[in-house]
């Protein structure tokens, strides 16, 4: 793969585990405590999957590429087109 198509498998992945933070604290005040945290065990192991199976996947494939992720969280707070 090349570079380009590295950083989109990064950038959809950390906005895929950025929806479903957000729908983890929708579903922290709305469900009773044992309900969510079940809800939250499948969503921790589902961007626990994303980590694995895309962002890191792709580091592998352009090492570089981790300078510039750690570079725009602490710049911008976010990953970069």
């Amino acid at each position: 793969m090349d570079r380009t198509l590295a950083w989109q498998m990064i950038r959809t992945a950390y906005k895929c585990s950025a929806e479903m933070q957000t729908l983890l604290q929708t579903l922290k005040e709305s469900c009773p405590a044992d309900e969510y945290r079940d809800h939250a065990h499948a969503i921790a192991a589902s961007i626990d999957t994303l980590n694995v199976q895309l962002v890191e996947r792709a580091l592998t494939a352009h090492p570089e590429l981790k300078q510039r992720l750690q570079s725009d969280i602490e710049h911008f707070g976010r990953l970069t087109d």
